[in-house]
């Protein structure tokens, strides 16, 4: 008897209002993955929101269009990564990982569709994008940002 895999939504959440301006330039906000109601790695996780999702949206563009097999959405400010590996069936599986000192603790999580990820991050994004064009705030992460959204297609 075969048995078939369903894909659970993963979504990535940022909490706009959350946005702040380090005084070097650095944009931290609210962020982590929403998966079965569980956040990753905790709901009031604060980091750098903007250098997180360009290099998360080039991570995911790469495995969407099989470059690589697998890769790591990992937090900046901690040791947390949400490790996603390409399945023959188009789905992702999803492991979410708390590195530690003597060992990791490995959370299997079951199998994402990456288009409601991709979408997710999309507009995550584009939200953190626009309110940081809405407070006059720009740097070179925001630019980079801007670039892996819109023009490295």
């Amino acid at each position: 008897m075969m048995t078939s895999v369903v894909g659970q939504p993963l979504f990535v959440v940022a909490d706009l209002s959350s946005l702040e301006r380090t005084p070097r330039g650095s944009i931290l906000g609210k962020v982590f993955f929403e998966m079965y109601s569980t956040a990753f790695p905790e709901r009031d996780w604060y980091d750098f929101v903007v250098v997180l999702f360009s290099s998360w949206v080039k991570a995911l563009r790469a495995l969407n269009e099989r470059h690589v097999d697998e890769t790591k959405l990992c937090f900046m400010d901690g040791p947390f990564c949400v490790e996603l590996a390409a399945d023959r069936k188009g789905l992702w599986k999803v492991t979410m990982v708390t590195r530690g000192i003597d060992a990791d603790e490995v959370h299997p999580m079951g199998y994402a569709v990456p288009s409601i990820l991709l979408r997710s991050l999309t507009a995550a994004s584009e939200g953190v994008v626009n309110a940081c064009e809405a407070k006059g705030w720009d740097s070179i992460d925001l630019q980079d940002l801007r670039r892996s959204l819109y023009f490295d297609l």
